[in-house]
């Protein structure tokens, strides 16, 4: 549990630095918008929601991106090593 409070903490600074990089940028650079490729990969199936979204035109807006990376993508990273954990015990350890 100590390992998903840090992961999903690093996930959260990580996001929030993004997205104050990204306001900065957007005034200089065209191509803002599609650094959120990188969030796609890094909370991949969280992320299928931002598809499915997209997919069926529910919504474009960008805090659609914030509430998805932002909510469940925090939620997802302080999953994993829970999910990892709950994998590992399942294989039998060796004994030496």
């Amino acid at each position: 549990m100590k390992f998903g409070i840090l992961f999903s903490i690093i996930h959260l600074c990580l996001l929030v630095v993004f997205i104050y990089k990204l306001k900065v940028m957007s005034g200089y650079e065209g191509q803002g918008p599609l650094l959120w490729i990188y969030w796609l990969i890094i909370d991949f199936p969280i992320s299928l929601l931002v598809i499915f979204f997209f997919f069926f035109d529910i919504t474009t807006s960008q805090y659609m991106l914030y509430i998805v990376h932002g909510i469940f993508g925090t939620l997802w990273w302080f999953f994993v090593p829970i999910i990892f954990v709950g994998i590992m015990d399942k294989f039998p350890k060796k004994q030496s």
